[in-house]
């Protein structure tokens, strides 16, 4: 399983030296054509953040391609290649797709995790900050025409992206986020999330949790980019709340003329359960709103 190429099942007979196949999918088009290169990004620290660039044959930098980078960081789960299905249609109308592999994860083992964790949380927004800025550096795009995307623990991501940086960014959309990470532990998912970010609790805690809590960092008249929040009524994992104070203080907030919007899906849960036709849904939702807000032509 890679970027281009769905999952299967296999296995090796290393004395015969075959490989049966057990299980696959078919893929749904020839992505034969789609590109996958990397570039470095340098993070405030000077750690050196590899980002994967996805891209169809024949798309070159232009400084102004529309442009989604998505992060996770958190709890030691690495961003590694993975069949990226209907986030195709994205690349295959000429846009750009970035993965940032951000500290938090676990991509270069458990150091890497330690260093986004708890007190060093901060790590994980710059590394975040430098993937995206480096798209910009590498004449992909420019701030009018980028946007960034996670969710749950990349939702607090791009929490505190759009607050720490309202100005790099043009459009953001943030899955079943967390943003207000100083009542976190209300719920009752929240409790078993401070192994990771810690207990505002404790004072030491609070203030690092403090730092950087999105929705604390809420400017007044801040022009703000465009955002659209998705959450779920039944989500186990993240209170729905969360999104929509989030949602109502920005709005409150923002001078600009960019939609703050706020989607709430009634029958869904955090999305590890969710049907194929949800996460088709959730999908063509973010990727319209991001066509609409970077410019991407759809013919």
């Amino acid at each position: 399983m890679g970027w281009k190429s769905p999952e299967k099942w296999v296995q090796f007979d290393t004395k015969k030296g075959e490989l049966k196949t057990f299980f696959e999918v078919k893929p749904a088009a020839d992505y034969s054509k789609i590109q996958v290169s990397r570039i470095d990004a340098v993070s405030k620290d000077g750690t050196k953040i590899p980002v994967t660039v996805l891209a169809m044959e024949g798309i070159k930098p232009d400084g102004k391609r529309p442009t989604i980078v998505y992060g996770y960081g958190g709890f030691g789960i690495p961003t590694d290649p993975f069949f990226i299905g209907s986030y195709f249609a994205w690349i295959e109308k000429g846009g750009v797709l970035a993965y940032a592999h951000i500290r938090g994860g676990g991509e270069f083992g458990e150091g890497w995790h330690e260093a986004g964790m708890l007190g060093k949380k901060q790590n994980v927004f710059d590394d975040m900050y430098a993937a995206a800025e480096s798209m910009v550096k590498n004449n992909w795009t420019d701030p009018k025409h980028l946007g960034i995307l996670g969710g749950s623990n990349g939702g607090l991501l791009m929490g505190a992206e759009l607050t720490q940086h309202p100005e790099a960014f043009k459009a953001v959309v943030s899955f079943v986020g967390i943003y207000d990470m100083l009542r976190n532990e209300l719920f009752p998912n929240g409790l078993y999330n401070t192994s990771e970010y810690g207990t505002s609790t404790k004072e030491s805690y609070f203030n690092w949790l403090y730092a950087y809590s999105p929705y604390h960092h809420i400017k007044p008249n801040t022009a703000y980019p465009a955002i659209l929040l998705e959450t779920a009524v039944n989500d186990p994992r993240v209170a729905a709340w969360q999104s929509r104070k989030f949602a109502a203080a920005l709005q409150e907030a923002n001078n600009s003329s960019n939609s703050i919007l706020l989607l709430t899906r009634m029958n869904e849960g955090h999305g590890v359960t969710s049907t194929f036709s949800q996460r088709v849904g959730n999908t063509a939702a973010a990727l319209t709103f991001f066509a609409h807000e970077l410019g991407l032509k759809i013919e």
